[in-house]
């Protein structure tokens, strides 16, 4: 008696046990790239060390660029921040802390309420925001490559299909080598929506339209370019299914459930942003970062890869057999489309290359980015386009997984069962080249501030000194006085001056003005009248006017009226209260 079950793309199903076999071997092998990937961390002090894209410089520690440790230490400050704001107070997730006195922060920025919600589970355990960060980096992997895997099961039945898809997706190189900005390759919630979304039209049940929504709602809560992928992605998707599968199973409250949920959500991340631009009219970027067409062909780690191609465009190969159900490769790669052309902005990358070598620019394609800019406030704000591409590979590891099921249709049976697992096993190596040139090492790092810093803000709150702090010196952006504050004030949890975001309020620029003025008496009354509390002066920091400044506020702090009280110096840091008209601090 046959127990096979019925023939999909003329790849007959294996039994109910070989099937459950094939899936547990399937994740077996999502567990052992997880582990390869995330070797470094083991054994590591997860309060301390970080995940980083290495190049060894000896030493102990790998060579980081500036920009990738300052970028970091904001992230972590980001994602522990919202973790614990999700955790004790939701209502104030805007209310961000940095850039004091600006009002909803976090809107100043990269938001990564997602990412905060993510890491709850970490912060409740530990309380620590490296700890956090670092829970957030793995659980990042494990759903993408969950999530990839459980939608390419259920449309094609394959697990060596699913496991294939899951592995150009949670391990592709550009998705695992740039850890300073886990946001922006946060495009998991599309893979869950396209699943549910799928799986709501065939059923019509609710839990799947309340999935979807859920879906959409995580992903909105992330960065704005993963969202513009998932949105230039999952429409034409939509599209397709409402035509193919049809809206007959589905009810009309549904999609007004949906709708209504999906733009409540939306309302609630970008009301803060469309304020933010309206009251401080924050410059258009002088320079945004688009991807070049050569990132798309292999040669490197940061490419898409022509080996993830080549798979991808099996999706294309007439099916050996009439489908069983609709196939979604072409609208996948109307969204393939659509994600190259906002990332690359036509070609602005090889205008603006062109142009900075004095070289006549070539043919300057359609931008439609600009004309997407045009439409929607703030895009002209957006500094990084280019990472839009994150949606690319996440295209191409769906059509791996359908372009594996179509060639194993061409197949016998046991060839195509063998020649299923040998595509697991070269993607495997390909995506993480274990022992191989060509490897994009991810180590590790010590990111913890400095104890003495920590122990610094702990005495001052001992000796009764809260509240927002102007910390000194103001250099010109960037320095690394910026990255170590910010990090620092994931730990003591007080607002602060600095602000290391792209755009500042009217407030925090005022309060940065007054802040080079100190210690003048006028600027100590104005600063105390916004809230602050405190001046924090970091003495260990390569800006000539460290020592000078200390002088100056030792100086000014002897004066009767002069709203300055000395409270503590230790590690390298002095700080003064803000009395102002003689109030306590």
């Amino acid at each position: 008696m046959d127990d096979a079950g019925p023939a999909r793309d003329g790849v007959r199903a294996p039994s109910r046990a070989r099937s459950a076999r094939a899936e547990v071997l399937g994740l077996l092998v999502l567990a052992l790239a997880f582990v390869w990937t995330y070797r470094g961390l083991i054994g590591q002090d997860t309060t301390d060390r970080v995940p980083v894209l290495m190049t060894e410089a000896g030493g102990n520690e790998p060579a980081v660029g500036f920009f990738a440790r300052v970028d970091q230490q904001f992230a972590v400050w980001l994602i522990s921040r919202n973790a614990r704001t999700w955790a004790s107070a939701p209502a104030q997730l805007f209310d961000g802390g940095l850039c004091y006195p600006a009002e909803d922060g976090l809107a100043l920025g990269e938001p990564a309420l997602t990412l905060g919600l993510l890491g709850v589970p970490g912060w409740l355990v530990s309380g620590d925001p490296i700890f956090t960060y670092d829970s957030v980096v793995l659980a990042m992997t494990a759903f993408a490559a969950l999530a990839m895997y459980a939608l390419i099961l259920a449309w094609t039945d394959l697990p060596a299909a699913a496991t294939v898809a899951a592995l150009a997706y949670a391990f592709h190189p550009l998705k695992l080598t740039d850890p300073a900005h886990l946001y922006a390759a946060d495009t998991a919630w599309l893979v869950f929506a396209l699943f549910f979304y799928r799986r709501w039209l065939e059923t019509g049940r609710w839990r799947d339209a309340l999935a979807l929504a859920t879906a959409c709602a995580l992903q909105i809560g992330g960065s704005v370019q993963p969202l513009i992928a998932a949105a230039a992605i999952g429409a034409p998707f939509a599209v397709w299914g409402a035509w193919r599968i049809g809206v007959r199973r589905t009810r009309p409250l549904q999609w007004l459930t949906v709708a209504l949920l999906i733009g409540a959500v939306a309302v609630a991340v970008f009301e803060p942003y469309v304020a933010q631009l309206a009251s401080g009219d924050p410059a258009e970027q002088r320079v945004q970062i688009f991807l070049p067409w050569s990132a798309i062909w292999d040669g490197s780690g940061a490419t898409l890869g022509f080996g993830l191609i080549a798979l991808a465009a099996a999706a294309f190969i007439p099916a050996r057999h009439r489908r069983v159900s609709p196939d979604p490769h072409w609208p996948l790669l109307a969204g393939l489309v659509l994600v190259l052309l906002l990332a690359t902005g036509g070609n602005q990358a090889a205008v603006r290359q062109a142009m900075a070598a004095g070289t006549p620019p070539p043919f300057e394609l359609p931008d439609l980015f600009a004309g997407l800019a045009s439409l929607l406030p703030g895009l002209a704000h957006v500094r990084a386009p280019g990472w839009i591409s994150h949606g690319s590979y996440l295209v191409l590891a769906l059509l791996a997984g359908l372009g594996t099921r179509r060639i194993l249709s061409w197949l016998p049976d046991r060839v195509a069962t063998a020649t299923g697992w040998l595509l697991v096993a070269t993607t495997f190596v390909y995506m993480l080249r274990p022992g191989l040139p060509g490897a994009l090492p991810l180590s590790t790092w010590s990111l913890r501030p400095p104890p003495g810093k920590l122990e610094f803000f702990a005495d001052l709150e001992a000796r009764g000194n809260v509240g927002p702090v102007v910390e000194l010196p103001s250099p010109a952006r960037p320095h690394p006085v910026y990255g170590l504050a910010i990090l620092t004030s994931a730990y003591h949890h007080r607002p602060t001056s600095r602000c290391p975001n792209s755009f500042d309020s009217p407030e925090n620029q005022r309060a940065d003005a007054l802040s080079r003025e100190l210690p003048a008496p006028d600027a100590i009354r104005a600063l105390r009248e916004m809230g602050f509390t405190t001046v924090v002066l970091h003495e260990n920091v390569l800006d000539p006017e460290a020592p000078r400044l200390r002088e100056q506020f030792e100086a000014a702090a002897q004066e009767s009226g002069s709203g300055l009280r000395f409270v503590h110096r230790a590690n390298a840091l002095s700080a003064w209260a803000l009395e102002g008209d003689g109030a306590g601090g």
